[in-house]
């Protein structure tokens, strides 16, 4: 092959490898569907069965910076991104009462932990999330 080939070639294999599934300047968007498995109550350390999922979108902005959004909630996360998990924090009022919340995935298993902290009370939400195909309906 000559040198021109080899160059395209080349072009051609770095275009596939950086537009795959990996969240990055050419495919910004992650949506995860995470779904709950169990609850952690930190006051009594009585874990019990969840049900429910939540859509989670998270958006690398540079670097290893990035914003997760989380379903049903206004407020953005300030996330780091790097190749193992993703960490995200959040704070906010609704009421008279602050909340914050941490999120925690680990990019290879998929694990979820949501640390939300309610006035005095703290909960943990454990799941699993699936990253979604990047189609939209």
């Amino acid at each position: 092959m000559n040198r021109a080939g080899s160059v395209v070639a080349l072009s051609v294999f770095l275009m596939i490898n950086l537009s795959s599934d990996g969240v990055g300047q050419n495919n910004p968007a992650l949506r995860l569907q995470c779904d709950w498995l169990s609850t952690l109550d930190v006051a009594t350390m009585r874990t019990s069965p969840t049900s429910g999922s939540k859509l989670i979108s998270v958006e690398v902005l540079q670097g290893r910076a990035g914003r997760l959004k989380k379903e049903g909630l206004g407020a953005e996360f300030a996330a780091v991104v790097t190749d193992e998990q993703i960490e995200a924090e959040t704070e906010y009022q609704m009421g008279a009462l602050r909340h914050r919340e941490r999120i925690t995935i680990n990019r290879y298993t998929g694990k979820i932990d949501n640390f939300i902290v309610i006035g005095k009370a703290e909960l943990v939400h454990h799941g699993l999330c699936k990253q979604l195909p990047g189609r939209m309906f």
